[in-house]
């Protein structure tokens, strides 16, 4: 699949261009939340071409909770996410681009279902300094 590429205009000169794929972290807390974090994550695979990302039993890097990634395909992002909104029954879930920028994916580019978290902006800074210097 290719990226969604953006053409460059006074309004959209100073970020990304392209958007290589999307990232929904279901966020849960306790057994039955977490039993239907897992229902959803089954869903976005088996209906909307998903595929498996990590699965955090416990709050871990910028995330608060604990939380199940599947990668969303860009051609899949208008069907999966009205489904995840239709059918989230409560939990938070964050939904965000893949441009290879890890801050503004997580928030001033982020599309949040439900209640917003406190994500870890310190720690996605410091990871994609890291990032950047490897690739310098």
């Amino acid at each position: 699949m290719k990226d969604i590429l953006f053409r460059k205009s006074p309004m959209t000169d100073h970020g990304p261009t392209s958007i290589s794929e999307f990232h929904a972290h279901i966020y849960f807390e306790g057994a039955t939340a977490r039993d239907h974090a897992y229902a959803l994550r089954a869903a976005l695979l088996s209906e909307f071409g998903g595929t498996p990302g990590g699965i955090r039993e416990e709050p871990g890097g910028p995330h608060p909770l604990p939380d199940i990634l599947v990668h969303i395909p860009v051609d899949r992002f208008a069907n999966a996410v009205p489904y995840l909104m239709l059918n989230r029954a409560g939990l938070s879930i964050l939904v965000h681009p893949e441009t290879g920028s890890p801050v503004a994916d997580h928030t001033e580019n982020a599309l949040w279902l439900g209640a917003p978290l406190a994500i870890d902006v310190e720690f996605l800074k410091a990871f994609e300094k890291r990032a950047a210097q490897r690739t310098a």
